[in-house]
């Protein structure tokens, strides 16, 4: 995976809830793409690639002085 980041007035890059999501059909309880309805909280959501495409991207960023803030949510986990 390849990333190209430019120099802006923002220091951080926050990343919605990066752990595995339900992946299926809205429900009646509504449609699960923001990333809250956690299946797993010991697996990446494939959103965001591979653990190591993640790592890659922390890195560069750490390269330009700037922060990854990886968003989880272990609270709504059942």
């Amino acid at each position: 995976m390849h990333f190209r980041l430019f120099v802006t007035y923002y220091s951080t890059v926050w990343i919605s809830p990066i752990n595995q999501n339900y992946e299926g059909s809205p429900t009646i309880y509504g449609d699960p793409y923001h990333g809250y309805w956690v299946t797993d909280i010991s697996k990446l959501n494939s959103r965001f690639g591979t653990p190591d495409d993640l790592k890659s991207l922390s890195a560069e960023l750490h390269k330009r002085n700037m922060y990854l803030y990886a968003f989880s949510c272990y609270v709504f986990c059942v």
